[in-house]
């Protein structure tokens, strides 16, 4: 029926025929599906990485925390005020600053979850000349214990500005010890 030609010429037929329908049924979903396993796996390679950053990073983090529990004031109230009190007026007698009133009042925080730990505000009120104050503030900026000046007022008792009066509230982070026996 067929000669030995057409037949050859049904086969190819077929098999462009066959190619067609591949490239326009089956390969674009099989095209999408390996470019999102693709960037499904350059994903997974990115978080990865930041994975082990972390867990590289594990020690530091532990280290740091060591480091800044030993810096930190004493849990118990009485005992991180007494610490408090201790730090800020070594630092107005080293810088040559009269200490004329210091109030310290725990604060409880609201705005933050249930578990968080009190605040110990202290306001403090002082005098003296522009280098005393300038130096006093900057040590209270800088120490490394967990102390934040959240207001400071100078007034100026003198027409030239050296003589000054000084109003700020600090606030100090007490230990971590109570946080972490809730835990």
């Amino acid at each position: 029926m067929f000669g030995r030609r057409e037949r050859y010429l049904a086969v190819v037929g077929l098999v462009f025929l066959f190619a067609f329908v591949g490239d326009r049924m089956l390969l674009p979903p099989l095209r999408a599906a390996w470019r999102a396993d693709g960037e499904r796996a350059a994903v997974l390679r990115g978080e990865l990485t930041a994975v082990e950053r972390l867990a590289d990073s594990l020690p530091n983090w532990r280290r740091e925390s060591e480091r800044r529990r030993e810096l930190s004031f004493p849990s118990r109230r009485t005992e991180a005020e007494n610490e408090v009190l201790k730090t800020v007026a070594a630092h107005a007698v080293e810088r040559g600053v009269l200490l004329k009133g210091l109030r310290p009042a725990w604060r409880e925080n609201a705005d933050r979850d249930r578990n968080s730990l009190p605040l110990l505000e202290l306001a403090v009120s002082a005098e003296g000349n522009l280098t005393a104050v300038a130096g006093f503030l900057y040590d209270l900026e800088t120490m490394p214990a967990p102390v934040r000046l959240e207001r400071t007022r100078l007034h100026s008792r003198a027409e030239n500005g050296r003589a000054l009066d000084v109003e700020l509230v600090l606030t100090a982070l007490p230990g971590t010890v109570a946080a972490e026996a809730a835990r």
